[in-house]
């Protein structure tokens, strides 16, 4: 409390002075402080830490901040709040507790020991992400449309078209299928490769079965969906690439509708191939009924 003093003069002498009763000089409080993080800020840090820039206080008090983070925009419940926030130098942050998934509304204000002041307006949003895409397969489909699944396999020089359905709140950067020789993700890699966005499907047509693809064996192939935010979701499967028949031979020797004199006879036909490139033999009927 302070008191004053008023006394009158009029250049010859002092009039009667005057006393006021207790004075007191009030608290200015602090000013409102600048959020320096970038608002609409997306993340996949769950502690993540935010940034202001410091306020002035007229009073040149030492001011410490208040943190609150809500999932609201009223700020009715506070999910995080740090009451003491020491100043630093030029900016001032503080580190949050771990967050979980979810969007989130911040605001800080300053306090000099006397008094808050007013909070940052407008509050800032932060998304805290650490899940990756939702991922499901559509179906894989041989050269002929069929689908395939545990009883219907493919066989080898042809294509396969894969086709995913990926999504994301933050949006999907990418979907990347490879196909193992034989364990997945530590197997000799047999195909990669990233799959093309149309239609709201995720897919490729660029699969061909060579023949490093093992016949009569599993074929596993993982897919991995990323998001915006580099969060990582992963689908495995696998397929069956099985024989192929060898293609019918033609027949040279003996003529068709021909006449033998001996009861040896010779035939004679061209060698056929095979899809697989088996090792072939073959087997010779004849018969006197048609």
């Amino acid at each position: 409390s302070w008191q004053a003093a008023i006394t009158p003069q009029d250049q010859y002498e002092d009039g009667i002075t005057f006393y006021t009763s207790n004075l007191t000089i009030m608290n200015y409080p602090p000013g409102i402080p600048a959020l320096s993080t970038t608002n609409n800020t997306n993340t996949t840090d769950t502690t993540p830490t935010l940034s202001w820039t410091n306020t002035n206080d007229n009073d040149t008090d030492t001011l410490t901040y208040i943190l609150e983070i809500s999932q609201n925009t009223g700020f009715s419940i506070i999910n995080y709040t740090n009451a003491s926030v020491a100043e630093t130098s030029n900016t001032t942050n503080a580190t949050a507790n771990a967050l979980a998934d979810g969007t989130y509304y911040w605001r800080v204000r300053a306090n000099d020991g006397e008094a808050n002041g007013t909070y940052s307006a407008p509050y800032y949003v932060l998304t805290v992400d650490t899940t990756g895409p939702n991922i499901t397969l559509v179906n894989v489909t041989n050269s002929t449309g069929a689908i395939m699944n545990a009883t219907q396999g493919t066989v080898r020089f042809q294509n396969l078209t894969f086709a995913v359905n990926a999504t994301d709140d933050r949006g999907v950067q990418s979907v990347l299928l490879t196909i193992w020789q034989t364990i997945a993700a530590t197997g000799v890699k047999l195909w990669e490769g990233l799959l093309s966005f149309a239609n709201g499907l995720w897919s490729t047509t660029e699969v061909y079965l060579k023949l490093s693809y093992t016949k009569n064996a599993v074929i596993n192939y993982t897919l991995n969906a990323t998001d915006m935010l580099g969060n990582l979701q992963n689908y495995q499967g696998n397929f069956t690439v099985t024989n192929t028949a060898p293609m019918p031979p033609a027949l040279l020797l003996s003529n068709n509708n021909s006449n033998a004199s001996v009861n040896a006879v010779t035939f004679v036909w061209t060698n056929t191939t095979d899809n697989d490139t088996d090792a072939k033999t073959y087997i010779l009927e004849a018969s006197t009924a048609a």
